[in-house]
């Protein structure tokens, strides 16, 4: 899927704060100087890949890569976002790394080659005997350059990332905090619709 277009969300966060269109100067734009205008757009960004990823909406993110993985512990940056890990052909079930201790002990003798664990930055996969045959990780890397150049968040996320951006520089930059909430509603309305239901929330039936 193709990716946020990093120009259009710039000018709606211009437009949102008030301020000259385009990269004025730090004179002109004394509050919001550009480097921390794409800070909080970068920031934004990756909240919002985040999200998507908690509630499983992997398939609106583009371009993930994979990397092989040869050996039962794989370090992994902390800027990637996993997206799968596949174990000797099948997709591997994540479980906490308890779990994970307990099950490859052999107490239960249960099946030990389709689970993986993420730790203190390294990603642990099981396999028989101990040993993995072959696998791989899909992931996002979600590392922005020094100068922002591109965006992680689909196409079509343009406002919410820009209303997200507006809503943190108002607060921290402007000292805004009725703005800055507005424009948090805004982003929370948007990113309602992609978000799992909440399965432990009682509905209130009426007489």
């Amino acid at each position: 899927m193709a990716r946020a277009t990093l120009t259009t969300v710039q000018r709606m966060v211009y437009e949102n704060l008030g301020i000259s269109n385009g990269y004025g100067t730090l004179l002109t734009n004394a509050r919001y100087p550009t480097g921390y205008i794409d800070d909080r757009i970068a920031e934004a960004d990756i909240a919002t890949v985040q999200l998507l990823m908690k509630h499983k909406q992997s398939a609106l993110l583009p371009n993930p890569s994979t990397v092989n993985i040869t050996t039962t512990s794989t370090t992994i940056p902390q800027n990637w976002e996993i997206l799968n890990v596949n174990i000797n052909g099948s997709w591997g079930i994540e479980i906490p790394i308890g779990l994970f201790e307990i099950i490859g002990s052999g107490i239960f003798n249960l099946t030990y080659d389709k689970y993986y664990s993420k730790w203190n930055g390294v990603l642990y996969v099981s396999a028989v005997g101990g040993t993995i045959g072959s696998g791989y990780i899909t992931y996002l890397d979600l590392t922005h350059a020094t100068s922002l150049s591109t965006l992680f968040s689909p196409s079509g996320f343009e406002a919410a990332v820009a209303n997200l951006a507006s809503s943190l520089l108002l607060m921290k930059r402007g000292d805004k905090p009725e703005q800055a909430k507005f424009y948090k509603g805004l982003y929370d309305d948007f990113m309602q619709k992609f978000f799992i239901p909440d399965t432990n929330r009682q509905d209130i039936i009426s007489d």
